[in-house]
Order: structure tokens, then C-alpha cells, then sequence
């Protein structure tokens, strides 16, 4: 994604 990796990781619905 657009996010970082652990962001990705921890927070996945961030930009779902």
C-alpha cells in the first residue's frame, strides 16, 4: 500500500 510497511501491517482498513 501506500502506507508504510508496519502501518500496512497494524492498520491494513487504513485506506480500505
Amino acid at each position: 500500500m501506500i502506507i508504510s510497511k508496519p502501518f500496512d501491517l497494524e492498520m491494513p482498513l487504513f485506506l480500505a
